[in-house]
């Protein structure tokens, strides 16, 4: 009587297979999988930054929700209570925004984990924008006072990406396809109705 589609003896030989597999790995012989894996080692022992990519070099695992590091989402949460923010509102932008990588940098020169404008930055009192603390700090304040603002979240997020003079301009979320995508994305992650 046969166990499954391999039957008792399919799973003692693919058993078997594995396990010759993790000796040859053992053993440091040249397989696909070792190699991968002894590539990925190395690459992180060089660069200890780079996220480990259990699917191999060159493998996008965009889409996914980057956890933040314990101590940034600390901050962001203390960040958030100071400037009454909600936390999961705060560390969704910040997660749209840079991918929890303080040293982030945008094309037209929006720096730090909330992608704060120099402009902004300095009117924030922002000394030093890669500064995860004084960055999540300002980030938060001035969502704070766009959602005063607007009095709404939807708005708030547009104001956030395309700035709040588009918002006033359109009377509503301005119809560029990133600010509709950014506001969209965000309400999706924080579970609301769009």
């Amino acid at each position: 009587m046969a166990d499954g589609p391999l039957g008792v003896s399919g799973v003692q030989a693919r058993m078997s297979q594995i396990e010759s597999n993790l000796r040859q790995l053992q053993r440091g012989s040249g397989n696909e999988f070792g190699s991968l894996l002894n590539g990925q080692l190395a690459q992180n022992i060089q660069n200890p930054n780079t996220p480990f990519n259990p699917f191999g070099p060159g493998t996008s695992l965009s889409g996914a929700v980057k956890v933040p590091p314990v101590e940034l989402r600390l901050k962001a949460d203390a960040a958030a209570r100071a400037a009454g923010v909600p936390t999961e509102l705060l560390c969704a932008v910040v997660d749209a925004e840079s991918g929890w990588d303080p040293q982030a940098k945008s094309d037209v020169g929006a720096m730090g984990l909330m992608q704060l404008m120099p402009g902004t930055a300095s009117d924030l009192g922002v000394t030093n924008p890669y500064d995860p603390e004084q960055n999540l700090n300002g980030g938060a304040r001035y969502l704070r006072k766009l959602l005063d603002q607007f009095g709404d979240t939807k708005l708030a997020l547009a104001a956030y990406n395309s700035g709040p003079g588009r918002v006033k301009e359109y009377n509503g979320i301005p119809p560029f396809s990133e600010t509709q995508q950014y506001v969209n994305r965000i309400m999706a992650r924080l579970g609301k109705v769009q």
